[in-house]
């Protein structure tokens, strides 16, 4: 049963992808930042939300599962009777879900973070699109992130802010190099840096290293 779009209480999000991006620095790697967001948005500490959702509410749900066990009991019967044609063998989902929910985050799912979405990869599958996440409950969470006002922004914030400002202002040329745009955000990180002490300037190497983590390259994929 497909509902058009989800909210939830929290006025300032971000989208899912740019969550990630954010949690990278602070958490120490990509794969730290997937692990430890999934497991906030299971846990409840990561509230969300999505501009579209499809999915199975409960009586859809014990309906799919009867249609099953009648299928499958089909399928016993004609073997019984030397019919050895058709075979049940996929997997529907092992529970309803709904817009926002924590246990969404448990199910067996496959999550595009660039695209901001995430589906059950079962049968009647649940599928969230155009996911965000609250931003001041993401900003708590984080080790590194402003806590009570403070301004300390980690590179990979600082960096991502830049890029999509860069592209928005049409100040990254098309063919540009992925090593002369982490050279160029290096000179620009180390400028902001001298009037922002709570900036920490990053080397281009180490920038270079990190802008396809971010999220920030190929350029043309950034949203």
């Amino acid at each position: 049963m497909a509902k058009p779009d989800c909210t939830t209480s929290t006025s300032d999000l971000v989208w899912l992808g740019d969550a990630l991006a954010r949690a990278i620095e602070p958490l120490g790697s990509l794969a730290a930042a997937v692990e430890q967001l999934t497991r906030w948005l299971k846990d409840g500490k990561l509230a969300w939300t999505c501009m579209s959702w499809s999915g199975l509410d409960a009586e859809g749900l014990a309906m799919e599962k009867r249609k099953k066990l009648e299928a499958e009991d089909l399928v016993q019967h004609r073997s019984e009777q030397g019919d050895s044609t058709g075979r049940i063998i996929y997997s529907l989902p092992t529970a309803a879900y709904s817009p926002g929910d924590p246990g969404f985050w448990g199910a067996k799912l496959r999550i595009d973070w660039k695209g901001n979405e995430a589906s059950e990869a079962r049968r009647h599958g649940s599928r969230a699109l155009g996911i965000k996440v609250s931003r001041a409950q993401l900003t708590a969470l984080l080790p590194d992130e402003p806590h009570d006002g403070e301004k300390v922004r980690g590179a990979a914030v600082w960096i991502t802010d830049e890029v999509k400002r860069m592209r928005a202002e049409g100040k990254i040329p098309p063919d540009i190099r992925i090593t002369d745009l982490a050279r160029v955000l290096e000179r620009r990180m180390a400028n902001a840096a001298k009037h922002d002490q709570s900036l920490r300037a990053i080397k281009w190497k180490s920038i270079r290293n990190q802008l396809v983590a971010w999220g920030l390259w190929p350029v043309a994929l950034i949203k």
